[in-house]
Formats: structure tokens, C-alpha cells, sequence
């Protein structure tokens, strides 16, 4: 596949992190837009970190802005920012209800809405997202977590029937539980088994055979789990 230049966001962990590294390998110059900075990344020569906070929309759309008139050859957006927060929906404070929509569903759109109008000109780009599973078949104590990816499965949906005559492929990944640092406040992990969770790698596999099809093909929707659902309590 043709190297090309890819804007990466949650760049700095997990699931974005890995997806930028495999990127990397294969010849291509990344952008990672995250709050964080990972120090291996960020050592290479094709990888530029753009700071911001998703949680703030305006500083997203300076970020996003400034990307834009600063780089050339963008063709790719690689949405993977996330977190989660779980728990019934009483226990929610209205501002982690409004953070948990805005980083799991806001973010993803605003950035889809500032480059669009850039592949659109250019007649080609792909905007590849990072759902979950929990669109598919809903998660005990995770209402409003469940809401903001299912808000985005359909809003890949539909946005995938809107750009498709200007040559702009929209494509979603659904992943099942990873091991990555998500769980870190979330109560709960995956068990310890192999087949009880799957590894950032994995979704990156994914991301690069959809993003390394003909452009006439698109995956629109790739569902990832592990073999066995296994959960356990942190300690």
C-alpha cells in the first residue's frame, strides 16, 4: 500500500497507539493528536504530536485547524480517542455524562466535520473510527458509554452514504475488550486468559486491511471479540 499521511487521534495509548506504530512500519507520517505523549512515537521521524484536550471542543477545533493549514498530503483520519466510565446511570455526574459523550462520540464528528471539506477538494480520503462492541449488544452499567458508541455506529453509517460520491470511504471498527490501559478506572478487567481479550495489534490488523483496500471496496463495519467473555473485578 502506498505510504500516505494519516491523522491518528488517542495517538499516545492503546489501541491508537498501535495503529500509528503499524502505520509507521509501513512508511507512513503520522500525526497524533492526544493529551499525552508517547516517548518511543514521538522519536520517529515521521511522527508529529499535536497536543490538545477532546474534552474541549474549542481547543479541538484550533488543534484540528492548525494541523490542516500546517501539513500537506492528509488523506486519512484514524479516530480513536476514548474512555470509559461506568457504573448505573444515577451514580453519573452531569458533567462525566456530558465528558463521556463528548470524548466517545462529540470529538469524533467535529474532527470529521473540519476535514471533510479538505478530502472532499482533494476527491479521496478515508475516516476510519474506533466504536466497540457495545454498540452491537449493549454492557450492564455502561448506559451512557453504550450511547456515545452507538451514536457513532450510526453516525458512520450515515456519513458513509453521504460522502461516498465524493471518493471518501467511511469505515468503523467494533473492538470487544482489549487489553489496554482503559480499564484502569473502570472497576473491571478482562480475565487473565489469552482468549479473554484482544491485544492493540489486533486492531491494528484490522485497521490496515481495511484502510489497504481498492478504493472501490469499502469495510464499512468490522466487528472484533475475543473467543471467550470473561470478566473480572479489579482488586
Amino acid at each position: 500500500m502506498k505510504a500516505r499521511t494519516a491523522l491518528v487521534t488517542g495517538a499516545s495509548k492503546g489501541i491508537g497507539r498501535a495503529i500509528a506504530k503499524r502505520l509507521l512500519d509501513a512508511g507512513w507520517r503520522i500525526i497524533g493528536l492526544s493529551r499525552g505523549t508517547d516517548a518511543t512515537l514521538s522519536k520517529h521521524a515521521r511522527f508529529r504530536t499535536v497536543h490538545t484536550d477532546l474534552l474541549d471542543p474549542n481547543a479541538l477545533d484550533t488543534a484540528t485547524r492548525e494541523i490542516l493549514n500546517s501539513e500537506t498530503g492528509l488523506d486519512t483520519l484514524i479516530s480513536c480517542a476514548g474512555a470509559g466510565r461506568f457504573g448505573s446511570l444515577e451514580q453519573h455526574a452531569n458533567r462525566h455524562i456530558l465528558d463521556i459523550l463528548q470524548l466517545n462520540l462529540n470529538a469524533h464528528i467535529l474532527i470529521a466535520r473540519q476535514l471533510l471539506p479538505v478530502f472532499k477538494t482533494q476527491g479521496r480520503g478515508d475516516l476510519l473510527f474506533i466504536g466497540s462492541e457495545v454498540a452491537l449488544r449493549g454492557g450492564r452499567f455502561g448506559s451512557v458509554y453504550a450511547a456515545a458508541k452507538t451514536g457513532l455506529r450510526g453516525f458512520t453509517r450515515a456519513l458513509r452514504e453521504e460522502t461516498a460520491n465524493a471518493g471518501i470511504r467511511i469505515m468503523l471498527i467494533n473492538p470487544g475488550m482489549t487489553r489496554t490501559g482503559f480499564y484502569h478506572q473502570t472497576g473491571f478487567t478482562p480475565g487473565d486468559d489469552t482468549d479473554n481479550a484482544l491485544l492493540p495489534r489486533q486492531i491494528a490488523d484490522a485497521a490496515w486491511l481495511a484502510l489497504g483496500s481498492k478504493q472501490n471496496c469499502v469495510f464499512d463495519e468490522i466487528d472484533l471479540t475475543p473467543l471467550k467473555r470473561v470478566v473480572k473485578k479489579q482488586r
